[in-house]
């Protein structure tokens, strides 16, 4: 998923609940394992796993632990699972934003924090998470947290709301990348895409582009920031 994250872990078995068009998860080989069907559940022998030390791990990448149906105490378990390994730092990831300001996160010595908006319009047809607005507010209620926004796979927006946005939440990083499925998702146009990146260096905010993105943007600039 992130080419700077080392190592990958869930504890959460069954199908997420956003049921997003283009989750790889439903996809390929993952849709055939049993682990990713039926109702959202807790899978008690992931807890037996060492986390060690010195590694970036991206927690829940195939699920989201704060969608509606993860239970609380699941959620809570998994961060304290996490905060037994203090030597490694923890990747966070979610489409339900507004539920983080339940959890702490201050407590762990190196963390980020981060949500997918993929553009600031509401596309419902695509996914059943909480509208990008909302994931927005979510992060913005967050306290003194690393945080990042993942933007994609991007869809058509709007560039001044996009730009609001992300200067207001004052990311770490900004991830970049369009859809490699051949989803038939509505996507911005190569103008739209600069103009977003051209106003995020502006506003030197890092930006982290991946390969897959030159299929629209071609080579005006380079793949990675």
């Amino acid at each position: 998923m992130y080419d700077w994250v080392t190592h990958m872990h869930t504890h959460l078995g069954g199908r997420c609940s956003h049921e997003c068009s283009y989750c790889y998860v439903q996809r390929g080989r993952a849709q055939l394992s049993e682990k990713y069907k039926g109702p959202i559940r807790l899978l008690e022998h992931e807890f037996q796993v060492n986390y060690g030390e010195g590694k970036t791990i991206f927690i829940e990448h195939m699920n989201d632990m704060f969608a509606p149906g993860v239970k609380d105490p699941w959620v809570a378990a998994i961060l304290n699972h996490c905060f037994q390994y203090p030597k490694n730092k923890y990747v966070f990831q979610t489409k339900n934003a507004p539920r983080l300001k339940e959890f702490r996160f201050d407590v762990f010595p190196d963390c980020l924090v981060g949500t997918t908006i993929e553009s600031n319009r509401d596309y419902s047809e695509i996914s059943k998470a909480v509208r990008p607005y909302d994931r927005y507010q979510g992060m913005m209620s967050l306290g003194r947290v690393k945080k990042f926004v993942t933007i994609e796979p991007i869809l058509d927006f709007d560039v001044e709301t996009m730009v609001e946005w992300l200067e207001d939440l004052k990311p770490e990083f900004v991830n970049i990348g369009a859809d490699s499925k051949k989803s038939g998702l509505p996507e911005p146009s190569k103008e739209k895409i600069v103009r977003l990146v051209r106003a995020l260096q502006a506003a030197k905010i890092p930006i982290w582009k991946k390969i897959n993105l030159e299929r629209i943007v071609g080579d005006t600039f380079n793949a990675s920031a």
